[in-house]
């Protein structure tokens, strides 16, 4: 049973909806808990948080607790690798690594398909410096929960740029899984480019959640929803997806601590 998500967008940075549509979305599909975490502000992207919104963030969030005390309401941030932004007064933190340096400027690497093949000219070291970077994010930034761990395949459908399933890129997984093992940071299974239709698959691919269970990795199911309709996104699939591979709980942000809950 998945009875709590946390990776939710709303307009205080680059969502659909306000904090209190979004918690009215979770409390009708029947979650105990919701969690909201808009973009820190950044240098990088343009419809991040701004910082002088970030009280108001929390003010809102408040709010929409107050409004519906029927369910658990959650302040959390998605927090970028490279420009890693003050979580004080905050239940939780996703982090993730969406930008890399190439060549003294840098890119997004679930942008446009243009400026993504300026990453994979190089493909070994592309892939070994992002796997290197959410590793080093785990180990010192220390986040709740590892956003979208293979975002850089958005791009990649159909092993277009390269194939994931080679030792070589294997490798470079495995080191990020052995460095986040070390911690505490729950791995999410993000279905939020499924929902909207840019991926057709979870994060993280499905030969590389077998390898998270192996390693007794926690994780959580989280739609990434920048739409409100989208909060439960394929969570009934997902749910199956992981029994299948053995896992049987999920971790749920309930009664203010992390726990684990079983999956039927």
């Amino acid at each position: 049973m998945i009875i709590s998500t946390l990776h939710n967008h709303t307009t205080h940075s680059d969502g659909k909806n306000s904090i209190a549509e979004t918690v009215k979305a979770a409390l009708d599909k029947g979650f105990n808990s919701v969690g909201i975490s808009d973009h820190a502000q950044t240098h990088l992207y343009n419809v991040s948080m701004k910082k002088d919104g970030f009280a108001k963030y929390l003010a809102d969030i408040c709010a929409a607790a107050a409004l519906y005390p029927q369910i658990e309401v959650y302040a959390g941030i998605e927090n970028e690798y490279c420009d890693w932004y003050d979580t004080a007064g905050l239940d939780y933190v996703i982090g993730s690594v969406h930008y890399l340096e190439h060549g003294g400027e840098f890119y997004c690497v679930d942008s446009r398909v243009e400026k993504f093949e300026r990453l994979t000219a190089n493909v070994p070291d592309y892939v070994n410096q992002y796997y290197n970077c959410l590793a080093e994010m785990a180990v010192k930034q220390k986040p709740d929960i590892i956003g979208h761990f293979d975002i850089l395949m958005k791009n990649n459908a159909g092993y277009r740029f390269f194939d994931t399933r080679t030792v070589e890129y294997m490798n470079a997984v495995r080191g990020a899984l052995d460095a986040i093992a070390k911690t505490d940071c729950i791995i999410e299974v993000n279905t939020g480019a499924m929902a909207r239709g840019t991926y057709n698959c979870q994060y993280p691919e499905t030969h590389i959640l077998a390898e998270i269970r192996k390693m007794g990795i926690p994780v959580c199911v989280n739609s990434d929803a920048h739409s409100a309709e989208h909060i439960d996104y394929a969570f009934p699939e997902m749910a199956r997806l992981l029994l299948d591979l053995g896992f049987t709980h999920t971790r749920h942000l309930i009664g203010g601590k992390f726990k684990d809950v079983g999956l039927e």
